[in-house]
């Protein structure tokens, strides 16, 4: 999408990108941002994550 690679590396859209999707879709462009966007950044995956408890495990004793 553009040369700057922030979209190609973190999956999120860059101002580049940005201004892209506005020119092309026009207002509607803030609905567009997740059809570009990794969906590892929505709440629900996010939520999904840290819905499982982390067991610690015992100190190694020497």
């Amino acid at each position: 999408m553009c040369s700057c690679r922030e979209l190609d590396l973190d999956k999120i859209p860059c101002q580049h990108a940005m201004a892209m999707l506005r020119h092309k879709f026009g207002d509607e462009y803030g609905k567009m941002i997740y059809k570009f966007s990794s969906p590892y950044y929505k709440v629900e995956l996010y939520i999904l994550a840290y819905a499982h408890s982390i067991y610690l495990m015992p100190a190694e004793e020497y």
